[in-house]
């Protein structure tokens, strides 16, 4: 393989990297406000049946709830650590404008990233457990 061909398959990657990480960003920022907005409408809910599982799970709902609030504001503030690290990155002239992979602003991004990720899907997990037990189980 030729270095250009190198090259091109690199970029190749690094898009698909760039679109999948993207879709994973926007599916955990839905996710996050749908956990919120679903234990929102379960609260104020006039139906017997769903206030029956507020009663019986309003622990694990208000969990399910900050779950998609940490999902929310992970989002936030790993872009916000990204405009820090191209603020940066346009600064390094001498670095051939290359990022700092050592530096808080990168590693924030990438642990925002990881957590939104981990929040949303465990939110998810325990509501789906929390709905199948009352309609199976009360």
């Amino acid at each position: 393989m030729t270095e250009v061909e190198k090259k091109d398959k690199r970029k190749a990657v690094l898009d698909e990297k760039r679109h999948v990480s993207s879709r994973i960003s926007d599916l955990s920022r839905y996710m996050g406000f749908g956990l919120v907005a679903v234990v929102y409408t379960i609260l104020t809910s006039n139906s017997r049946l769903v206030m029956s599982i507020y009663t019986n799970y309003s622990g694990w709902l208000l969990g399910v709830a900050v779950l998609g609030i940490i999902t929310i504001i992970s989002d936030y503030l790993q872009f916000l650590a990204g405009y820090v690290n191209v603020q940066n990155a346009l600064r390094n002239e001498v670095g051939n404008f290359e990022y700092d992979d050592k530096s808080l602003s990168y590693w924030f991004r990438n642990f925002a990233f990881k957590l939104k990720q981990i929040t949303a899907l465990l939110g998810a997990l325990i509501l789906i457990c929390v709905i199948a037990k009352s309609a199976f189980f009360t």
